[in-house]
């Protein structure tokens, strides 16, 4: 190339590219504004004539199809400009289709030059095949980088960790990369899968989570604290003591519904991680059970449209028609005095039933019967002091039988492991199909999952005994002033104590739960064995609960 050759590029009209991604192959590229700043420097220094404004873009060049990209060549086939002005080759293309556009294009009058920093490529001969030596090793860059990454992500899978973004309630441990509880959320979470199991809707419990819970996404940026689980996490939840140096930070948008039932049909809170249509054993700690998810799994919830705001109401929610099944909800009104009122009526929209007889009633009636039946206990601290040992004593004598059992679950599980290893052998070898073995595959994990379920695991003395303290001390600080309290503590009083709220004839039908049937089986005269029965009994309804056994 003679001098004259030389000055003309140098007199060019160039249009300037820039691209980073945020991708890992874009990790060591300079910055958008460095970028900027180093190719004004040298269009300054060469004489370059930069055109128009600077297209940025940050987007990866893996896959043709950006839109900056697009603007370039289109700016170039209207004449705007004789040429390019980028940081390297590699920010025009990362991919055979959009390298071959250039390549196509340098040295004709749409393009006469490119220019970077290392060097001008002028659509010479020789600069075409440095530049095709450029693009081919730009895109088996990201071949390569596509296959390395794909390739962690299935050691991290088959080592039972989740390679993906978090998941509500858990946060990743910096050390092992494992997926471990959020003391911050963990409790919270939870609830979202108890009112589900409990028949809530999935539109009612988003409301919930949103506004009474207050639940929100974390931000995915993280910080570096150093703290233990808050105490609201509870000392019953067996959350790991340790180094929370990746916190999710709070503050991030409110949760969406679509989140809530994403959240619910995701089997990772069982144990199991479904990446690109194959199933994994997570060594996460599991939020439910296998059956308490196929129980989620089986109810049927339709989205149903955004409501507006509700006002608070201490029973709306909880509370069934008895006549007709359909959902109770509340009411405020103001009569001609000026005197304020909340009523309970039946909504009367249930499939199936044209007509429901059931009329409304007051919320201070309500409070009356609530009041009533939580004034219905009357056991001395001394009895209930009695009947808390009693329990503990069961519950040691049956983890104690469980923990006998737990070699025999861990030799049935380690032949679980060998044959799923030999499984693999089969598929390497040729004997056993891809498709056979995922689903072989997903069948063992299965069994496994539901050994460990089987064997107790996860059943905690503190999660056997804390509901019935809970129900005690609330019934000795509230029982007296139930009326008196506002709308959201007699919710959490109310579903605390009592289940399967239902209006008939005028009256609210109350069922106690578990806890609080405990207590209302003793009173002040009551013998030893009533007692030990009365212990039996309540262990005997909690346990299946926790997957103790089969």
């Amino acid at each position: 190339m003679d001098r004259n050759q030389l000055n003309s590029m140098h007199n060019c009209r160039l249009i300037m590219y820039i691209r980073k991604s945020s991708e890992s192959e874009d990790r060591q590229a300079l910055s958008i504004p460095a970028q900027e700043r180093e190719l004004r420097a040298l269009a300054e220094r060469k004489g370059y004539v930069v055109v128009g404004t600077p297209i940025a873009e940050s987007m990866s060049a893996k896959r043709p199809g950006r839109p900056g990209f697009a603007q370039l060549l289109q700016r170039l086939e209207n004449g705007e400009a004789d040429g390019i002005l980028c940081w390297h080759l590699d920010r025009l293309a990362r991919n055979p289709i959009d390298g071959g556009q250039i390549m196509w294009r340098v040295g004709k009058p749409t393009l006469s030059i490119i220019a970077s920093p290392d060097r001008e490529y002028a659509g010479t001969p020789d600069d075409k095949m440095l530049m095709s030596i450029i693009f081919g090793m730009a895109t088996k860059y990201s071949d390569d980088l596509a296959k390395n990454v794909m390739r962690g992500t299935r050691e991290a899978l088959q080592r039972g960790l989740w390679p993906g973004k978090y998941k509500y309630g858990y946060m990743r441990d910096p050390d092992t990369g494992l997926m471990v509880p959020d003391p911050h959320r963990w409790n919270t979470v939870r609830q979202l899968w108890n009112w589900r199991l409990d028949g809530v809707s999935v539109q009612e419990i988003h409301r919930r989570a949103a506004h009474e819970l207050g639940l929100t996404r974390p931000r995915s940026r993280r910080r570096t604290v150093t703290a233990g689980p808050d105490e609201e996490a509870g000392a019953g939840d067996e959350l790991p003591h340790m180094d929370w140096r990746a916190l999710p930070r709070p503050g991030g948008g409110s949760i969406t519904r679509g989140s809530v039932y994403h959240l619910l049909a995701d089997s990772f809170y069982a144990g199991q991680m479904v990446y690109s249509g194959e199933t994994y054993e997570g060594k996460h700690k599991p939020m439910v059970t296998a059956g308490e998810f196929k129980q989620v799994q089986a109810l049927e919830d339709k989205r149903a449209p955004a409501t507006p705001a509700l006002l608070p109401f201490a029973y709306r929610g909880l509370i069934k028609c008895g006549a007709c099944g359909a959902q109770v909800t509340a009411e405020r009104h103001t009569n001609r005095q000026g005197h304020k009122y909340v009523h309970y009526h039946c909504t009367r929209k249930r499939k199936g039933v044209a007509y429901c007889p059931e009329r409304a009633v007051t919320e201070a009636e309500i409070d009356r019967q609530m009041a009533a039946f939580l004034g219905g206990v009357n056991v001395p601290d001394t009895l209930v002091a009695a009947l808390l040992a009693e329990v503990e004593s069961q519950v040691d004598a049956f983890l104690a039988e469980r923990d006998e059992q737990v070699g025999a679950v861990e030799a049935e599980a380690k032949a679980i492991d060998t044959r799923l290893e030999r499984l693999r052998e089969l598929v390497v070898d040729g004997v056993v199909t891809p498709e056979d073995y995922a689903h072989d595959r997903a069948r063992l994990i299965a069994a496994r999952l539901a050994l460990h379920e089987t064997g107790g695991r996860g059943l905690s003395k503190q999660a056997l005994l804390e509901p019935l303290q809970n129900a005690a001390l609330r019934l000795k600080t509230v029982a007296d002033r139930y009326p008196t309290l506002a709308a959201n503590k007699k919710l959490a009083v109310v579903r605390e104590l009592c289940s399967n709220l239902a209006l008939k004839d005028k009256s609210v039908l109350i069922s106690a739960t578990d806890s609080m049937a405990l207590l209302l089986k003793i009173d002040a005269n009551s013998p030893w064995w009533a007692v030990k029965d009365a212990a039996r009994t309540y262990l005997e309804s909690q346990i299946p609960r926790h997957g103790a056994r089969p």
